[in-house]
């Protein structure tokens, strides 16, 4: 940031809300808005959410957040979202072909279960922050990584005091086994059953 755009702009589109925070030179917030999110249930274990719902959330978020300041005083927007919500758009028109399926909806649950069967769950490496409320704050340091601000993610990785790391426990080549004898088990099932089961 410079004293000529003093400002960074975080947008925080979340599970139940989307909100817009406006941080000073400092990394502090000095403005924000909020709005919540209608929460669409078509069927039992699903959850959606409307796209053009959430776009005009976003827009009134951060027309309201930065409500008397002038969009050059803005050094950089950050967006931090649901990350596992799903949307599919016309690539013509922009608009929404569905409604966004939302990270908590279960129709995919079946072959999340499959793919923890086969050992792929185990490869994965978990962090958690010692702040756990970090998302709009994120979004604010990698604007200003964009902007400038910090010359590299070094500076922002500093800033981030890790409480545990939870690491894959399987050793690769017990896991590989296990994952082969899966194979194994659902190769006869099918020699049994070429039809389905």
């Amino acid at each position: 940031m410079t004293a000529d755009a003093p400002f960074l702009l975080a947008i925080d589109q979340g599970t139940t809300s989307t909100r817009a925070i406006l941080f000073d030179a400092a990394v502090r917030p000095v403005a924000s808005h909020g709005i919540e999110l209608r929460q669409i249930y078509p069927a039992n274990g699903w959850v959606e959410h409307d796209a053009e719902e959430i776009w005009e959330a976003t827009l009134a978020c951060c027309r309201a957040a930065t409500r008397g300041i002038d969009a050059k005083d803005i050094a950089a927007i950050g967006i931090t979202n649901q990350r596992e919500t799903t949307l599919i758009w016309d690539k013509a028109t922009g608009t929404p072909l569905h409604h966004a399926i939302v990270w908590q909806d279960r129709r995919t649950a079946e072959r999340c279960r499959q793919l923890k069967e086969q050992g792929h769950e185990a490869a994965v490496a978990v962090e958690r922050p010692e702040l756990t409320e970090t998302t709009a704050l994120g979004a604010a340091y990698l604007a200003g990584l964009g902007a400038g601000v910090f010359r590299d993610f070094s500076e922002i990785a500093g800033a981030v005091v890790l409480d545990r790391r939870f690491e894959p426990g399987l050793n690769p080549q017990i896991r590989d086994g296990l994952y082969e004898g899966w194979g194994r088990a659902v190769g006869r099932v099918r020699a049994q059953h070429p039809h389905g089961v």
